[in-house]
C-alpha cells in the first residue's frame, strides 16, 4: 500500500512553484537631521518623497543619529559641534517620507543621557515606528526588530 501511494504521488502533475515574493529595502544611511525638513526646507519635499519612494520600498532604514527631546529628556552630555539632539516633529518627517526602521544604538544616542534615550524610544513608539539598538533594559537594547 506505501508503494501504490508513493507511486500515485510521483504521478501527479508538477505544479509550478509560486512565484518568489519581491521584497524591496531601502537603506538610507545616517539620519543626521536637527530640523525638521517639511518646515525648513518645504520646496525639497517633492524631491525627497520621489528619492524615497522610487521602487516602492517595503522596508526604509536609517541609523537615526541624534537623540530626541521629549517628556524624559536629559541635559546635555556635551556642549560641543559633535551634540545632536532634535524634536518629534523630525521623527514625524522621516515618518512621513516612508522612514519605517531605525537602529537607535549608536554614539549620538546618549547626547541627552539616559532620560534622552527613554525619550527617543517613547517618540518612536508612540508613531509606531521600528527601531533596535537601545532599549529601556538590555533585554529590549539586545533584541532585534522585526517589521
Amino acid at each position: 500500500m506505501a508503494t501504490a501511494v508513493l507511486l500515485w504521488t510521483f504521478a501527479l502533475p508538477a505544479q509550478p512553484m509560486p512565484a518568489p515574493a519581491e521584497f524591496r529595502l531601502l537603506l538610507a544611511g545616517q539620519a543626521l537631521v536637527k530640523y525638521d525638513v517639511r518646515v525648513e526646507l518645504p520646496e525639497q519635499i517633492p524631491g525627497i518623497r520621489a528619492l524615497l519612494q522610487v521602487d516602492a520600498p517595503h522596508i526604509v532604514f536609517t541609523n537615526l543619529e541624534t537623540a530626541i527631546q521629549g517628556s524624559f529628556s536629559g541635559a546635555n552630555t556635551r556642549n560641543t559641534e559633535f551634540f545632536h539632539a532634535t524634536v518629534p516633529a523630525v521623527i514625524d518627517g522621516l515618518k512621513e517620507f516612508g522612514f519605517n526602521l531605525f537602529a537607535t544604538g549608536n554614539n549620538h544616542s546618549w547626547d541627552l543621557g539616559t532620560a534622552g534615550i527613554l525619550s527617543t524610544l517613547e517618540t518612536l513608539d508612540q508613531r509606531g515606528l521600528v527601531h533596535a539598538g537601545s532599549g529601556r533594559n538590555l533585554g529590549e537594547a539586545s533584541a532585534p526588530a522585526f517589521l
